[in-house]
């Protein structure tokens, strides 16, 4: 019995391909005649009936909003604070 018989046998898909590590398997291959020992990782791929179709980009009319950004203001402590001729502090806010 073939290789490509055994694992449609397993299976109840219909094996497109099968390969062994980088090299494609022929059709009417032995094990022996593959070089295949015990523990050897054969993919077997299938050809799958189509998929769902491609959702369409959305189109943003809007342009994203900036978000707020601190600004550095020097001085900016003597808005809170004032200093009088007497040399008392007043407090403004």
């Amino acid at each position: 019995m073939f290789f490509r018989e055994k694992i449609e046998d397993c299976t109840e898909y219909s094996v497109d391909r099968l390969v062994f590590g980088t090299a494609q398997l022929e059709e009417e291959v032995t094990l022996s005649e593959a070089g295949l020992v015990d523990e050897c990782t054969v993919n077997a791929l299938v050809e799958l009936e189509g998929g769902k179709r491609k959702r369409k980009k959305k189109v943003y009319t809007t342009p994203k909003k900036v978000g707020h950004k601190h600004k550095k203001r020097p001085k900016a402590l003597l808005e809170y604070f004032s200093v009088e001729a007497s040399g008392k502090v007043k407090k403004l806010k």
